[in-house]
């Protein structure tokens, strides 16, 4: 099989979603119905992009990948890895009714870009107006530095794939899914955002660690 030409697409700022991974590979566990680590899994990253941001460019390197793949099958019957954030939000308030919606917050108003590899993505910093890669051996500081709510550059590559899922029971032919997914080929930290999800040991300890803070303005003073 001859390997497809990449469709990729810089994004200059997002904000970057991980729990475990875009530094470790994981699956998605269907009797627990959480993600999980695994080693036939992939490296998980999540992207969100404002909606006011047009992302034409991406809708043109989907449509491309698609084209190549089956010009035959209309575009909107593939299943993207860009979604809007609001109907996800809708979605899983109607799966999970019982959960508390503030748990899907990060999503409102969003392009969702769920990516997906096989490979890790190269990790990088700036560093005198280039970008600095960092190795493997550096796997503590990319995990402290590429955590949920950083803000990112990326390349992304999209790839469209046909996949022959069986024969239809009543006619005998062949039923085809249609999806194009969305490789997250390098990041690039470009900032620091609130975190998302957990906090860090840091952000639940800050008013403990270092004396006075505008939540705790009177530490140290206390006369009893």
């Amino acid at each position: 099989m001859s390997k497809k030409a990449p469709n990729l697409v810089l994004i200059p700022q997002a904000t970057l979603v991980t729990f475990q991974g875009v530094t470790t590979k994981v699956k998605y566990d269907a009797k627990t119905k959480k993600t999980i680590p695994a080693d036939d899994g992939k490296y998980v990253a999540t992207l969100l992009i404002p909606i006011i941001v047009n992302i034409d460019y991406i809708k043109s390197a989907m449509q491309n990948a698609a084209a190549v793949e089956d010009a035959n099958t209309p575009f909107a019957q593939w299943e993207k890895a860009v979604k809007v954030g609001n109907k996800i939000i809708e979605k899983n308030i109607k799966k999970q009714p019982d959960k508390s919606p503030e748990r899907w917050a990060m999503y409102k108003d969003q392009w969702v870009i769920e990516c997906r590899s096989t490979f890790p993505p190269a990790f990088s910093i700036p560093e005198g107006g280039r970008a600095k890669t960092l190795d493997e051996s550096q796997f503590a500081l990319i995990k402290s530095l590429f955590y949920s709510g950083c803000q990112v550059a990326a390349e992304l590559n999209f790839v469209a794939n046909k996949i022959d899922s069986g024969k239809d029971d009543a006619d005998g032919n062949d039923i085809y899914n249609f999806y194009i997914n969305a490789y997250h080929n390098s990041l690039l930290k470009i900032g620091d955002g609130p975190r998302l999800g957990r906090k860090s040991q840091d952000d639940i300890f800050k008013n403990v660690l270092g004396g006075k803070t505008t939540a705790n303005p009177t530490a140290g003073d206390e006369d009893f």
